[in-house]
């Protein structure tokens, strides 16, 4: 397995292979590893991204607390917090607000 793009944020780390999987390992503790769940607040080793395996991955952003990936299409994916609209799904909410929590548990898509 060749990795051929790796980024990293405050606290989690993403690394792309030249077949476009995505691995993430980290602080996970807003949903930004985007594997599907909060309540693995911390993953030592490296997982695939189960969300986005149909999709060839050519580049990740990782932020503090969220992360972005462009597919080889020009789509943009994206999870983890946000509050002040980091994600760009359209709309900015709490932490607090049970939408927001359903949204950062899975990847949202913005093709």
């Amino acid at each position: 397995m060749k990795i051929k793009h790796v980024s990293a944020g405050s606290y989690h780390v993403f690394a792309v292979t030249s077949d476009g999987i995505t691995f993430g390992w980290g602080r996970n503790d807003f949903g930004q590893l985007g594997i599907g769940t909060k309540k693995e607040v911390a993953v030592s080793k490296p997982v695939r991204l189960k969300h986005l395996q149909d999709k060839k991955i050519v580049m990740t952003a990782a932020g503090e607390a969220h992360s972005l990936f462009l597919t080889d299409l020009g789509e943009i994916y994206s999870c983890g917090y946000n509050e002040f609209g980091e994600l760009g799904i359209g709309e900015i909410a709490s932490i607090g607000d049970r939408k927001q929590n359903n949204d950062q548990e899975e990847i949202a898509g913005n093709p």
